[in-house]
């Protein structure tokens, strides 16, 4: 048979290990830091990964079709255990699916699967557990002020992201074209200019320029920096207003 070739496969295994690299070196009481996801503390954070492993899991295998978890009473569900079992959870857990996902026939990642009740091939997922694992490491590594663990994987983590906004700003009035420039993936363009938002590549009309880094990409986009810092920390051109109105509603849409 073959076997799996999607890029994001073997991203989702290395940020799952930096992940755990972090939570081995952490002191005992840091589990009880609170996040940015509050009130969630690191261990809520960690026990909301177990559970998002065990759901991508049972898609892989098709023991269901269907992406979706209440969050709060999956994280309620491990406050009886410590941190330790949480962490090793993650390992275990995370492993099976890792073997489901490099074992899985190529032609198999076509299967149709849905995600908050829409249609979508099973290869899709693959980006989604990436970005899950990235942005709740990131929440962990700031809660413990030390430097994420995202390393290379930020790159074609914002590539999807990015590719995947005219999706999240479905219900947001489109006008004008937004040229995303990040170095880790060079230029994006989302494209308003026919009524709905669309991924494009020419970006020579653009009507707003935002270039910024992946990190403050993800973040700005994800709620966890505040749109004013991260155009402070960026280089703005053009319409600011339609790029702040765009960043305003991708927030609210994650």
């Amino acid at each position: 048979l073959a076997r799996v070739s999607e890029p994001f496969a073997p991203l989702i295994n290395d940020q799952r290990a930096a992940l755990l690299g972090l939570l081995s070196e952490m002191q005992a009481d840091a589990w009880d830091r609170v996040t940015i996801c509050d009130p969630w503390t690191v261990k809520d954070v960690a026990a909301h990964l177990v559970e998002l492993e065990l759901q991508f899991g049972r898609v892989l295998r098709g023991e269901s079709n269907e992406i979706a978890m209440d969050n709060d009473e999956a994280v309620e569900r491990w406050r009886r255990v410590d941190g330790d079992t949480v962490r090793f959870s993650i390992w275990h857990h995370g492993s099976a699916t890792q073997r489901v996902i490099n074992t899985r026939p190529g032609d198999s990642w076509g299967r149709v699967v849905t995600h908050m009740g829409q249609p979508m091939e099973l290869r899709r997922a693959l980006p989604m557990h990436l970005f899950e694992l990235a942005v709740h490491s990131w929440d962990i590594s700031s809660a413990l002020v030390v430097p994420s663990v995202w390393g290379e994987r930020a790159g074609p983590l914002v590539g999807w992201f990015v590719d995947e906004a005219p999706r999240a700003l479905a219900l947001t009035p489109a006008s004008g074209a937004i040229e995303v420039v990040v170095p880790e993936t060079g230029p994006r363009l989302l494209d308003g200019r026919s009524g709905e938002w669309e991924a494009g590549d020419d970006v020579s009309s653009a009507t707003a320029r935002w270039e910024t880094d992946a990190e403050t990409l993800l973040l700005a986009t994800t709620g966890r920096l505040p749109i004013g810092d991260a155009l402070a920390r960026s280089k703005v051109e053009g319409d600011r207003a339609l790029l702040e109105a765009v960043l305003e509603d991708w927030q609210l849409a994650r």
